[in-house]
C-alpha cells in the first residue's frame, strides 16, 4: 500500500503540473479576450463611420477572410521580428495610433507585407488606419480563441488520460490493448520524462492482440518499469518501449540506455525491500510488486538483462488470467 502510495503521489505532483501549465495559459488568454473585445467594438464603429462604399467593404471583407483563414508561416524569432518592425514602419505611415501592436498581431495572424501593398490597393488613404486597426484586433481575438481551444484541448486530453490510467468506472478485468495502458502512462508521467529531456521511442507491434488483464494492475506495472527508468536515465538519456506478439500472448520490452545494473545484485532486484535508491527514495517494493501483478496475477513471466549502455525489462503476458 506505501508503494502505491509513493507512485501515486508522483502521478499526482506531475498530473498538477501538466494541469497547470493549459489552466495558466487559458485563464490569461481569456483575460487579454476580454480587452481585445472592447477594442474590436470600437474599431468597428470606427470603421462604420468611414461610410465606405460597397465595393470598398467587400473587398475589405474577401481581404480579411482570405487573412484569417491562413495560417502564419514557422519562422525564426529573428525572421519573425524583423517583419514586424518593416510592418510597424509602414502602419506608423499610415497613420494608425499604435502601429507596432498592430503589427504584431497581424504578423501572428500571417500577414505579409505583400498583404499590406494589397490593401493599400483596395483601399483609399483615409480608410486605412481604421480598417489595419479594425483587421488586427480581429487577428488578435482569433489567435486567442485558438489558444484557448488549444489550452482546453490540452486539459481534456489530460483529464482523458487520468480516467483511461485509473479506468474509473469499468470493470477490474477486461479486454484490452496494452498500448493504450502505455500511453495513458507515459502522458501520466510526461514531466518527470521532459524534466529529464528523454527521448521515449514507441517501437509498437502493429499487429498486438488484445489480451484480457486486470486493467489496473498493469498501469500499475507499466508505471513502475517506466519511472525506474526514468530515474535511472541521464539528462538526454533514451527509453525504448518495443512490443510484439508472443504465442497467445504479448511481450513488452522497456529498454533504457542508463549506467546499467550491476551484475552482482541483478539476482535481487525482485526481492522485497532490496533496493539500489538512496535511502528515503524507495521503498525497495516497487518491482516485487511488478513481479507479483505479471507472474502470479495474470500468469506471464517478468525477467531483466542489464549491462552499461543497455537495461532490458522483459514483460510476458498471456491472452488472459492464468
Amino acid at each position: 500500500e506505501r508503494e502505491k502510495l509513493v507512485a501515486l503521489g508522483t502521478l499526482a505532483a506531475g498530473f498538477a503540473h501538466e494541469l497547470n501549465n493549459p489552466a495558466s495559459a487559458a485563464v490569461r488568454s481569456a483575460c487579454q479576450m476580454r480587452a481585445s473585445l472592447g477594442e474590436a467594438i470600437n474599431c468597428c464603429m470606427n470603421l462604420a463611420e468611414l461610410q465606405l462604399s460597397e465595393p470598398e467593404m467587400k473587398s475589405l471583407k474577401d481581404f480579411a477572410g482570405q487573412i484569417k483563414g491562413r495560417t502564419a508561416p514557422i519562422a525564426s524569432s529573428l525572421a519573425k521580428s524583423d517583419l514586424e518592425s518593416d510592418l510597424g514602419d509602414v502602419l506608423e505611415g499610415w497613420g494608425l495610433a499604435d502601429p507596432w501592436s498592430a503589427a504584431t498581431a497581424l504578423v501572428d495572424g500571417g500577414f505579409t507585407l505583400d498583404d499590406a501593398r494589397e490593401m493599400q490597393a483596395i483601399l483609399h488613404a483615409e480608410a486605412l488606419p481604421a480598417a489595419t486597426s479594425w483587421l488586427s484586433c480581429v487577428l488578435r481575438v482569433e489567435t486567442l480563441v485558438s489558444d484557448i481551444e488549444n489550452t482546453s484541448s490540452r486539459i481534456a486530453e489530460l483529464v482523458q488520460s487520468i480516467k483511461n490510467y485509473s479506468y474509473l468506472d469499468q470493470a477490474p478485468v477486461q479486454e484490452i490493448n496494452i498500448h493504450s495502458g502505455i500511453d495513458s502512462t507515459l502522458r501520466m508521467l510526461d514531466h518527470s520524462i521532459r524534466k529529464k529531456s528523454i527521448q521515449v521511442e514507441r517501437l509498437y507491434a502493429p499487429d498486438l492482440p488484445l489480451i484480457t488483464a486486470y486493467v489496473g494492475e498493469l498501469n500499475q506495472v507499466w508505471t513502475n518499469l517506466i519511472d525506474n527508468a526514468v530515474g535511472a536515465l541521464q539528462e538526454g538519456g533514451t527509453l525504448v518501449i518495443r512490443s510484439s506478439v508472443e504465442g497467445d500472448g504479448v511481450k513488452v520490452d522497456f529498454q533504457d540506455n542508463g549506467p546499467g545494473i550491476p551484475a552482482s545484485i541483478l539476482p535481487r532486484i525482485f526481492e522485497p525491500f532490496f533496493t539500489t535508491k538512496r535511502t528515503g527514495e524507495g521503498t525497495g517494493l516497487g518491482l516485487d510488486i511488478t513481479y507479483k501483478i505479471v507472474v502470479e496475477h495474470h500468469g506471464g513471466d517478468l525477467h531483466v538483462t542489464s549491462e552499461p549502455g543497455k537495461t532490458v525489462f522483459n514483460v510476458r503476458l498471456p491472452s488472459r488470467p492464468r
